[in-house]
């Protein structure tokens, strides 16, 4: 998505270095960030609709964790303030099943991989009795969804049956 307001770079960088002079010590230069895998995203998306189709009383108790949009400085910060934190799964589903409380989904691709961040977070959640997956298909991640919500069934429905909205 581009934006209709054009920045002028050196306008950027006057706004870098006065906030370094307010802030001293903290690295206020822009990180280069990862391509977002917009694999990751369809894969997301059919899961959505999946579950709106197959379980529709557990989406009421289920959201996503858009932790990887693009943010300013002020609204990283922002957000860090309010609790934003970095490795939260992607897809949280607070229906208590199964003897967890809870399923929270990682999506990866086949070859994507699990920041630190992402690692610890399932850990903790673990701890907490939380079904915590990281899904690299997203026929893994109906047949765990399936299994997590309805332990005697261990299938989903095909993607060739889903419907678009």
């Amino acid at each position: 998505m581009t934006s209709r307001y054009k920045l002028d770079p050196k306008l950027v960088n006057l706004g870098l270095y006065m906030a370094a002079s307010l802030h001293p010590g903290i690295d206020f230069q822009k990180k280069p960030r990862k391509k977002s895998t917009f694999e990751e995203s369809v894969m997301q998306q059919h899961f959505v609709r999946w579950l709106h189709l197959k379980y529709p009383y557990v989406v009421k108790t289920s959201f996503a964790v858009p932790n990887t949009a693009r943010r300013s400085l002020q609204e990283g910060s922002r957000f860090k303030r309010e609790g934003v934190k970095a490795g939260v799964s992607d897809f949280i589903i607070l229906y208590p099943s199964s003897g967890y409380h809870g399923m929270l989904i990682e999506f990866k691709t086949a070859k994507g991989k699990m920041t630190p961040e992402q690692t610890e977070f399932q850990d903790n959640v673990r701890k907490a009795n939380y079904y915590a997956i990281t899904c690299r298909s997203l026929d893994i991640a109906m047949a765990e969804v399936t299994g997590y919500i309805n332990p005697t069934q261990k299938e989903g429905i095909p993607l060739d049956q889903m419907k678009r909205h």
